[in-house]
């Protein structure tokens, strides 16, 4: 089991950055749709955390990457990508910490410690145990929606 107190260190163990690390609290108060917010973080990406979204930085994040890419197939996931939203309107508005995107297609991720938590707005909720013992159920759900989307 990962060791982690809250959810910040969860983002911050998963993405190599938390909303608390970006302190962009003020974006949140900004009108936007999902899809816009979706471009913007795209546009942004690497700009504060230096995070590619082809080659994710972390262990926690590349195993999980690899295991979509596995799970997808060489073909389908030849457009992969992971991209971290902490800190953003993606993530205040619509409860989103990161998504993976291929040609368009999103599915979008909440990472959370909490176990309560049966409520969410990201169409995958992942949990420090889903990261260590379920991961390719994780990455079938995740490329479910890729797939559901495209």
């Amino acid at each position: 089991m990962l060791n982690v107190q809250t959810g910040e260190d969860f983002e911050r163990l998963v993405l190599g950055i938390s909303r608390v690390d970006l302190r962009l609290r003020g974006e949140q108060t900004t009108r936007t749709n999902f899809f816009d917010s979706v471009e913007e973080v795209k546009k942004k990406q690497g700009l504060f955390n230096h995070w590619n979204p082809k080659r994710p930085k972390t262990e926690l994040s590349m195993r999980l990457f690899q295991t979509v890419r596995f799970v997808l197939g060489e073909k389908q996931s030849r457009n992969l990508r992971l991209f971290v939203s902490v800190g953003t309107r993606l993530d205040f508005r619509f409860g989103t910490d990161c998504f993976f995107e291929i040609d368009g297609s999103v599915a979008s991720i909440d990472l959370t410690i909490s176990e309560k938590k049966h409520f969410f707005k990201a169409n995958v909720l992942v949990r420090p145990v889903d990261i260590v013992s379920r991961q390719v159920w994780i990455a079938r759900k995740i490329a479910s929606f890729l797939e559901k989307n495209s």
